[in-house]
């Protein structure tokens, strides 16, 4: 929302946007609205989990077609984005890698599936351990070697493609 004013110095005439008075009542009820949601954070969170541990068999018996790492790819993508959401930062940040991993990926049959491992072991592991804040130490240890192994995996792929070149 804007509305129109002079300058008093120039007597130019510009829009300038609306400043509206904050609703403190309305952000009240936003807040408590989400802390009743909160308790329903677990079993979504669960469930997405669930559905990426689903993707994650697949590249185990479908084989990694690029079909089911897409599928992959894209329920690491939804996680990454729920995990701060459902009360779980660490997860947003677990998930970020794997994309990341999957976006930057060669060839379907080059995902490293021992790193997918590792990444779906930290995702259970910080949701059954109830890791919510995202200053825990053992979180930012393992957020920092995952990292550590995805800069690395993501490097030798960039060598592998300009010897190729």
């Amino acid at each position: 929302m804007y509305f129109v004013a002079k300058d008093g110095a120039s007597g130019e005439t510009k829009a300038k946007p609306a400043v509206l008075p904050i609703d403190e009542a309305a952000i009240e009820r936003a807040e408590a609205a989400l802390a009743a949601m909160s308790n329903s954070f677990q079993g979504w969170i669960e469930e997405e989990i669930s559905l990426l541990s689903e993707a994650h068999e697949a590249l185990r018996t479908k084989g990694l077609t690029a079909e089911a790492v897409d599928r992959f790819s894209q329920r690491a993508h939804d996680l990454k984005g729920q995990g701060t959401t459902l009360d779980f930062p660490f997860v947003t940040k677990i998930a970020e890698l794997l994309c990341k991993l999957c976006e930057h990926l060669p060839e379907p049959s080059d995902l490293p599936l021992p790193l997918v491992d590792a990444h779906i072991d930290a995702i259970r592991a910080v949701v059954r351990d109830g890791i919510k804040g995202d200053n825990h130490m053992t979180g930012k240890t393992v957020i920092g070697e995952l990292d550590t192994h995805v800069r690395h995996t993501l490097s030798a792929w960039r060598d592998k493609t300009q010897a190729r070149n």
